[in-house]
């Protein structure tokens, strides 16, 4: 049950950072055009932080340390939030947040795919408390606004969780041991192009809607005319069908389904569920049929990546939890990009038309993988349907 409730608590404060970026920045009293042109900074402190937890894993250091260390320092970044008397000084201590925000999130879910890999236990299962997290921090945020009127209290909310989830890391747990590097260490061997091809266009595909969740409240304002509390209201609801409805049932379902049907159709049908998405999203006219869009985001995501990691370890025979470490790079190096173009094609575009890009890529990344996936089967993948 620690496992679960850790999980869940790890994947509010992950989703508040990313989903509530504009509403935190508010806080400090940051410009709206320096909030846009901060994403592209804070997207280098995710990879920075990424790094660092690849590198950690990769040296094997006692992850309850590692997990204890990094709540300390994220504890110590929100009370220098709390206390900031500047813009500049807010923005400072938002970014060493950020430092370990994403890394030590992800470290710990690294850690429990791994345990469960080796232990033949249903990361799913476990993973879909992150999904409930998800699902319900906008509900926590949509609260905090009715009852306090300050958006400061997120602030509050955060130290809290952090405090709580610092709590729970201290004793005896059955997955916070040292793991071995790999499964099967004969089998290890390195990554070919097709490994880097569907690594590379899996997690573009999973960055789509991620990297949008830092202009959903602006799209919903602009595109819907919603005050902030309306569109902060309806993204809690685009996240309650994404990650409580959606993501939790692809969770639950899809390491089932990879048996059954076998990692590369698993993962197109992620794809192809990303094509309808996106899809809809583009000739949406209300505000209504845009969030139910959401019931197809979870779903996409839950198979795309576990179906793609479990592809992965056929291929490579390497530790599942290094590659959805990886996996989580390579997909916020990507998003650094994005953060980048969004102030230059904002300029010229409204966000809207950014959905008849994604669709597009989407399209093309399906077509890709019909070849790479099953036109072209890799020999180690000779026993996947």
């Amino acid at each position: 049950m620690r496992i679960r409730t850790q999980f869940f608590l790890f994947s509010v404060l992950q989703s508040l950072v990313i989903f509530q970026y504009d509403p935190l920045l508010i806080v400090g009293h940051v410009n709206a055009h320096l909030r846009l042109e901060l994403l592209a900074g804070v997207q280098l402190l995710v990879a920075a932080s990424l790094v660092i937890c690849s590198l950690v894993m990769a040296r094997r250091f006692p992850p309850q340390q590692v997990v204890q260390i990094g709540l300390i320092f994220r504890i110590v970044a929100t009370i220098c939030l709390l206390t900031a008397k500047a813009p500049s000084w807010f923005i400072g201590g938002f970014l060493c947040y950020q430092l370990v925000a994403l890394g030590l999130d992800t470290y710990y879910e690294s850690s429990v795919m791994t345990w469960a890999t080796q232990h033949q236990r249903s990361f799913g299962h476990f993973r879909l408390f992150g999904s409930l997290g998800y699902a319900t921090s906008g509900l926590y945020v949509t609260g905090l606004l009715a009852v306090t009127g300050s958006l400061r209290s997120l602030l509050w909310f955060i130290l809290c969780v952090n405090l709580v989830l610092l709590v729970l890391s201290s004793g005896h747990s059955e997955l916070l041991v040292v793991t071995p590097r790999g499964i099967n260490h004969g089998r290890e061997s390195q990554m070919v192009w097709q490994s880097w091809v569907v690594l590379a266009l899996g997690t573009a595909v999973i960055t789509l809607p991620n990297s949008f969740g830092y202009l959903l409240t602006a799209y919903l304002r602009q595109g819907f005319h919603a005050s902030l509390l309306q569109a902060t209201a309806m993204g809690s609801v685009a996240l309650l069908l994404g990650s409580c409805v959606s993501e939790m049932f692809g969770f639950y379902i899809v390491e089932a389904l990879i048996i059954r049907l076998g990692a590369t159709r698993v993962i197109s049908l992620g794809v192809g569920l990303a094509v309808c998405r996106w899809f809809i999203a583009a000739i949406a006219t209300s505000s209504s049929l845009f969030l139910a869009t959401y019931l197809l985001h979870g779903v996409s995501f839950a198979f795309i990546y576990v179906g793609t990691v479990s592809w992965l370890v056929k291929v490579t025979g390497r530790v599942a939890g290094e590659l959805a470490t990886r996996f989580v790079l390579i997909a916020n190096i990507i998003a650094i990009g994005l953060a980048r173009l969004y102030p230059i094609m904002l300029a010229k575009w409204p966000i809207h038309t950014l959905f008849w890009g994604y669709l597009g890529f989407c399209l093309m990344t399906l077509g890709t993988f019909m070849i790479v996936l099953h036109r072209a089967p890799l020999q180690p993948l000779s026993s996947d349907k």
